[in-house]
């Protein structure tokens, strides 16, 4: 039924009253009968309105449907409504509530102890994981968690932690390509969170090391350190110098500005070295001494 009475039978489309030189408005049975039949259906959207949201439908009020239409006229919630927490790593346009979003994003609401080797789960996202022992801790399948999944990990003992990605996943430091285990020694912490596909990244002091201002390299008999503020230490040995040998080390990387001190050490009887010709690559020793003997260096530069 079109729930749309039709237009009254007039010029105006209003019903009139008859006078003396004219007729009244006719009101045919068909009009009436549409007038029944959209007052039932007015009726009957109602009462489906009323029992649908749990309202007893009482034929003596006439306020009834007001309760339910005040709040659709609010702009915004009054109190502290609330409602059911959706399931974690939800991500459709449902109504977030404050528990959602603190186990979404964290504050690292929450901390878990750890003291044996095992898998993290996707319930262990966002808390503090505070560890001691000497253990290993695999992070969570990545099918089982969603993207910026996070996990704070300190180790708060003396042992050494092991953090490694599950199978099939890699555990990625910042800036490098190449998936490893991450170790943290006594004091040492780990924020580690999934960015999808496969991959987790990490920050914090267990990566410096794969940093560019803490990089490190292994040379024959030699080794380097670099520090955040831009010093180089580099150090090594040279193996049975002959007396009166100068010997020239190549470094296992170069400086950028200049080398500034090379200190030496030897192992003979009497031990008397010296140093010279410091450049960017490479430098000079020299046993004084009258037997052969070891000697070993450590050179300091930018």
């Amino acid at each position: 039924m079109n729930n749309l009475l039709p237009p009254i039978a007039s010029e105006d489309g209003l019903f009139h009253d008859g006078t003396e030189v004219g007729l009244g408005t006719i009101v045919t049975a068909q009009w009436l009968n549409d007038v029944q039949a959209c007052l039932r259906s007015i009726q009957s959207e109602v009462h489906t309105l009323l029992t649908t949201h749990g309202v007893a439908v009482d034929p003596t009020r006439v306020n009834q449907l007001a309760g339910l239409v005040a709040p659709l006229a609010s702009p915004a919630f009054v109190g502290n409504p609330t409602a059911p927490t959706a399931a974690q790593f939800d991500n459709d346009t449902s109504l977030a509530t404050t528990a959602f979003v603190q186990r979404a994003v964290g504050n690292y609401a929450g901390n878990l102890g750890l003291s044996a080797s095992q898998t993290l789960t996707a319930a262990h996202a966002g808390r503090t994981v505070n560890v001691s022992g000497t253990i290993t801790l695999t992070l969570p399948a990545s099918t089982s968690v969603s993207g910026g999944a996070t996990y704070q990990i300190n180790n708060a003992g003396v042992g050494v932690i092991t953090v490694q990605a599950g199978a099939g996943d890699g555990l990625y430091a910042v800036g490098n390509g190449t998936p490893r285990q991450l170790t943290l020694g006594s004091g040492d912490s780990l924020t580690v969170a999934y960015v999808g596909g496969t991959s987790w990244y990490a920050w914090g002091v267990g990566q410096l090391s794969f940093t560019a201002m803490f990089a490190s390299g292994v040379a024959a008999m030699a080794e380097y350190q670099r520090l955040p503020g831009g010093l180089i230490v580099q150090y090594g040995a040279a193996s049975t110098l002959a007396a009166n040998e100068i010997r020239t080390i190549t470094l296992p990387t170069a400086y950028a500005t200049a080398m500034r001190t090379v200190v030496l050490t030897g192992d003979g009887a009497p031990s008397s070295v010296r140093v010279a010709a410091l450049g960017l690559t490479t430098f000079q020793i020299q046993n004084l001494g009258v037997a052969g003997q070891n000697v070993y260096w450590a050179a300091f530069g930018r």
